[in-house]
Parts: C-alpha cells; structure tokens; sequence
C-alpha cells in the first residue's frame, strides 16, 4: 500500500528564487535567464524546504501552447521518488497546477561541436569518479602468466 507523499505542489514565489537558483546551481543547471520565466515554475516544498522546481518557456502554437521544460531539479535524496513526475503533471501554461499537452526537454549539457580543452578539464576534475583512473597501473595479463608458467616449465 503506498502512502500519499508528503510534500507540497505550488507555483513558485519570488521569495522561493534564492532556493531555486541554489539548487540548480548545485545540480549544475543554467541559471542564466531562469528567473525570467519564475512565474511558471512550479515547486516542490516539505516543512519549508525545496525539494524541487520545474520550470518551462511557454510559446503558442496552433494547437494551444506548448513548453519547453527549461528546469526540472529535484534535490539527490528526493529524485526517484515520483517528485518530478508530480511537478511535470502539475505545470500548465501559467505555472499552476493542471495538465500540459505536449513538453519538450531539453538536455542541459547539451552542446553542438566538441568541448574546449577547458571544459574536459573541468568535466574530469569535477566528475564522481576524479581521481580513480589517474594512477597508470601495468598489471601482469592472463596471457603474460601463462606465458611465463609455460617458459619455465620448459626451462
């Protein structure tokens, strides 16, 4: 039996944009222009904290208005959890809760050409696994040991 979670849906306040822009800053997502479009985003709050924001970039079209998902970030130790499947339900044209048509997202790293020497400097120092894989390491192969036991079994 599964519980009803425990935090709440709203659309996002000036005051919330301080926690919002840390977050995303922490989950090295752009910032740049984010609070322009604050009035759609929507949060994720629980006893005052953010839990997590989806934002969008909302153009007409047609068929009525369709998003482009500019920011969905939700804090580590509440991701897999169904939150951002909650914020993506609730997030209509205006930031308020209702249902959206069609969203397009777009990869936050994304990026059309190779990367500067800069930035594979800076994905390798700030990647998890920094660190690991430095330290060359020649261990002897399966091949070399049953190369070497078969020369002195002939010597």
């Amino acid at each position: 039996m599964s519980t009803a979670p425990n935090y709440q849906l709203r659309p996002a306040l000036p005051a919330d944009w301080p926690a919002i822009e840390a977050l995303l800053e922490r989950l090295k997502l752009p910032t740049e222009g984010a609070y322009d479009h604050l009035s759609t985003y929507v949060v994720a709050i629980q006893d005052g904290q953010l839990l997590g924001c989806i934002g969008a970039e909302i153009y007409p079209s047609s068929s009525g208005p369709v998003a482009l998902m500019r920011s969905v970030a939700i804090e580590p130790d509440w991701q897999r959890r169904g939150v951002g499947e909650a914020l993506v339900s609730f997030l209509d044209e205006k930031g308020r809760p209702g249902v959206t048509e069609r969203v397009y997202v777009v990869p936050p790293a994304s990026q059309i050409g190779p990367i500067t020497t800069g930035q594979r400097k800076t994905l390798i120092t700030e990647s998890i696994v920094a660190g690991v894989y430095e330290k060359l390491v020649d261990r002897e192969s399966a091949f070399e040991m049953i190369k070497g036991r078969t020369s002195a079994q002939m010597a």
